[in-house]
């Protein structure tokens, strides 16, 4: 799976996920990205998931377990969420659970 990061604003580390779908074959990937992340101090988190057109509960499940990674003291917003994807956190109701964004950008200054 592809995964990469950028700082924004000095701080947040955006993630970009470089595949279509987010499920069982590539889910522990990101948790483990996220996870040395926050190993080397980075505990504000966006998941992008603007790419994205298929997650399955794997993937849902990545995400939620990169969120308790966080903590209180950072976070993990989720911004891009479109389709299927947005429709999984709707129905699942992780919706009421991440602070999600239409953008990055929106995420960043939320």
């Amino acid at each position: 799976m592809s995964v990469s990061h950028q700082l924004a604003d000095g701080q947040v580390a955006v993630i970009k996920i470089g595949e279509k779908r987010l499920d069982a074959v590539n889910a522990t990937n990101l948790r483990n990205y996220v996870a040395d992340l926050i190993g080397k101090g980075r505990d504000r988190i966006i998941v992008d998931l603007t790419g994205l057109d298929f997650m399955d509960s794997s993937g849902l499940g990545a995400i939620v377990a990169c969120k308790k990674l966080a903590g209180n003291e950072g976070y993990l917003r989720v911004a891009g969420a479109q389709g299927a994807v947005q429709e999984l956190f709707r129905i699942t109701r992780m919706d009421k659970l991440f602070q999600s964004f239409n953008t990055v950008d929106e995420a960043i200054n939320g």
